[in-house]
Protein backbone atom coordinates (compact mmCIF):
# COMPACT_ATOMS: atom_id res chain seq x y z
CA UNK A 1 0.00 0.00 0.00
CA UNK A 2 1.79 3.11 -1.22
CA UNK A 3 1.02 6.83 -1.62
CA UNK A 4 -2.49 6.93 -0.19
CA UNK A 5 -4.41 9.50 1.81
CA UNK A 6 -6.54 7.61 4.35
CA UNK A 7 -8.53 10.32 6.09
CA UNK A 8 -11.77 11.29 7.77
CA UNK A 9 -13.27 7.79 8.06
CA UNK A 10 -16.07 7.08 10.55
CA UNK A 11 -14.22 4.05 11.94
CA UNK A 12 -10.70 2.66 11.44
CA UNK A 13 -8.49 4.29 8.82
CA UNK A 14 -6.88 1.03 7.69
CA UNK A 15 -7.27 -2.53 9.09
CA UNK A 16 -4.85 -5.26 8.03
CA UNK A 17 -5.49 -8.90 8.97
CA UNK A 18 -3.42 -11.19 6.77
CA UNK A 19 -2.70 -14.42 8.66
CA UNK A 20 1.05 -13.94 8.53
CA UNK A 21 1.65 -12.41 5.09
CA UNK A 22 4.06 -9.51 4.93
CA UNK A 23 2.66 -6.16 3.82
CA UNK A 24 4.55 -2.99 2.95
CA UNK A 25 2.86 0.26 3.96
CA UNK A 26 4.92 3.06 2.43
CA UNK A 27 4.40 6.85 2.07
CA UNK A 28 0.83 7.12 3.34
CA UNK A 29 -0.90 9.87 5.29
CA UNK A 30 -3.36 8.29 7.75
CA UNK A 31 -5.18 11.09 9.51
CA UNK A 32 -8.32 12.17 11.34
CA UNK A 33 -10.08 8.79 11.49
CA UNK A 34 -12.65 8.17 14.27
CA UNK A 35 -10.90 5.07 15.64
CA UNK A 36 -7.23 4.10 15.23
CA UNK A 37 -5.39 5.18 12.10
CA UNK A 38 -3.90 1.74 11.41
CA UNK A 39 -4.89 -1.56 13.07
CA UNK A 40 -2.64 -4.58 12.46
CA UNK A 41 -3.76 -8.14 13.33
CA UNK A 42 -1.77 -11.34 12.74
CA UNK A 43 0.59 -10.04 10.10
CA UNK A 44 4.13 -9.17 9.22
CA UNK A 45 4.44 -5.58 8.16
CA UNK A 46 6.83 -2.99 6.87
CA UNK A 47 5.72 0.50 7.92
CA UNK A 48 7.94 3.13 6.32
CA UNK A 49 7.75 6.90 5.63
CA UNK A 50 4.14 7.30 6.85
CA UNK A 51 2.28 9.91 8.87
CA UNK A 52 -0.42 8.71 11.29
CA UNK A 53 -1.87 11.72 13.09
CA UNK A 54 -4.97 13.15 14.72
CA UNK A 55 -6.82 9.81 14.91
CA UNK A 56 -9.50 9.13 17.54
CA UNK A 57 -7.68 6.26 19.27
CA UNK A 58 -4.12 5.12 18.49
CA UNK A 59 -1.93 6.08 15.56
CA UNK A 60 -0.98 2.39 15.15
CA UNK A 61 -2.78 -0.38 17.07
CA UNK A 62 -1.41 -3.93 17.24
CA UNK A 63 -3.70 -6.96 17.82
CA UNK A 64 -2.91 -10.67 17.90
CA UNK A 65 0.55 -11.64 16.70
CA UNK A 66 2.61 -9.47 14.43
CA UNK A 67 6.10 -8.66 13.34
CA UNK A 68 7.07 -5.32 11.97
CA UNK A 69 9.91 -3.31 10.52
CA UNK A 70 9.45 0.43 10.87
CA UNK A 71 11.50 3.36 9.64
CA UNK A 72 10.93 7.11 9.33
CA UNK A 73 7.29 7.39 10.45
CA UNK A 74 5.67 10.35 12.17
CA UNK A 75 2.98 9.19 14.62
CA UNK A 76 1.60 12.30 16.34
CA UNK A 77 -1.36 13.65 18.36
CA UNK A 78 -3.55 10.56 18.33
CA UNK A 79 -6.12 10.70 21.16
CA UNK A 80 -4.92 7.54 22.97
CA UNK A 81 -1.26 7.88 22.00
CA UNK A 82 1.10 6.66 19.31
CA UNK A 83 0.41 2.94 19.92
CA UNK A 84 -1.12 0.48 22.36
CA UNK A 85 2.34 -1.02 23.00
CA UNK A 86 4.32 0.63 25.75
CA UNK A 87 7.75 1.87 24.77
CA UNK A 88 7.29 1.32 21.04
CA UNK A 89 9.25 4.22 19.50
CA UNK A 90 8.54 5.81 16.18
CA UNK A 91 11.03 7.91 14.29
CA UNK A 92 9.13 11.14 14.95
CA UNK A 93 6.34 12.08 17.27
CA UNK A 94 6.15 15.68 16.12
CA UNK A 95 3.54 17.92 14.52
CA UNK A 96 3.79 17.26 10.75
CA UNK A 97 2.56 20.84 10.17
CA UNK A 98 -0.29 20.17 7.76
CA UNK A 99 -1.51 23.16 5.73
CA UNK A 100 -5.08 23.06 7.04
CA UNK A 101 -6.18 19.80 8.72
CA UNK A 102 -9.58 21.27 9.69
CA UNK A 103 -10.17 21.95 6.00
CA UNK A 104 -8.88 18.54 4.86
CA UNK A 105 -5.56 19.84 3.46
CA UNK A 106 -3.02 17.28 4.67
CA UNK A 107 -0.01 18.41 2.64
CA UNK A 108 2.91 19.38 4.84
CA UNK A 109 4.40 22.85 5.09
CA UNK A 110 7.97 23.65 4.07
CA UNK A 111 8.93 23.87 7.77
CA UNK A 112 7.59 20.38 8.60
CA UNK A 113 9.95 17.89 10.30
CA UNK A 114 8.69 15.41 7.66
CA UNK A 115 10.15 17.47 4.79
CA UNK A 116 13.11 15.84 2.97
CA UNK A 117 13.42 13.15 5.67
CA UNK A 118 12.31 9.76 4.31
CA UNK A 119 14.20 6.47 4.25
CA UNK A 120 15.34 6.15 0.62
CA UNK A 121 15.52 2.36 0.72
CA UNK A 122 11.75 2.31 1.40
CA UNK A 123 10.60 5.00 -0.97
CA UNK A 124 8.42 5.27 -4.06
CA UNK A 125 9.27 7.08 -7.30
CA UNK A 126 6.15 9.25 -7.31
CA UNK A 127 3.76 10.67 -4.72
CA UNK A 128 0.01 10.89 -4.10
CA UNK A 129 -0.02 14.27 -5.84
CA UNK A 130 1.86 12.88 -8.87
CA UNK A 131 5.21 14.53 -8.24
CA UNK A 132 8.46 12.62 -8.66
CA UNK A 133 10.33 11.82 -5.45
CA UNK A 134 12.48 13.53 -4.27
CA UNK A 135 11.80 17.19 -5.00
CA UNK A 136 14.42 18.54 -2.60
CA UNK A 137 17.37 17.18 -0.63
CA UNK A 138 15.33 14.05 0.16
CA UNK A 139 11.81 12.74 -0.25
CA UNK A 140 9.09 13.73 2.20
CA UNK A 141 7.44 11.50 4.82
CA UNK A 142 3.75 10.90 4.07
CA UNK A 143 1.70 10.59 0.88
CA UNK A 144 2.53 14.01 -0.53
CA UNK A 145 5.81 15.22 -1.98
CA UNK A 146 6.03 18.97 -1.77
CA UNK A 147 7.33 20.80 -4.85
CA UNK A 148 10.48 22.84 -4.73
CA UNK A 149 9.68 26.53 -4.24
CA UNK A 150 10.15 28.82 -7.19
CA UNK A 151 12.37 31.82 -6.64
CA UNK A 152 12.19 34.77 -8.96
CA UNK A 153 14.92 37.41 -9.11
CA UNK A 154 14.15 40.74 -7.52
CA UNK A 155 14.54 43.50 -10.06
CA UNK A 156 14.37 47.06 -8.82
CA UNK A 157 14.15 49.87 -11.33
Amino acid sequence: LTNDLIADNDFIGLFINSNGDHFQIIHNTIVNNEYSGLVINNTGMGFHNNISALNGHYGVEYLGSYSSAETRNDVWANAWGATNLGGHPYYLEEDPLFFNPAGGLYQIRATSPCMDDCAFDHSSDTSFNGLARPQGAGCDIGAYEMPMPLFFPLIIR
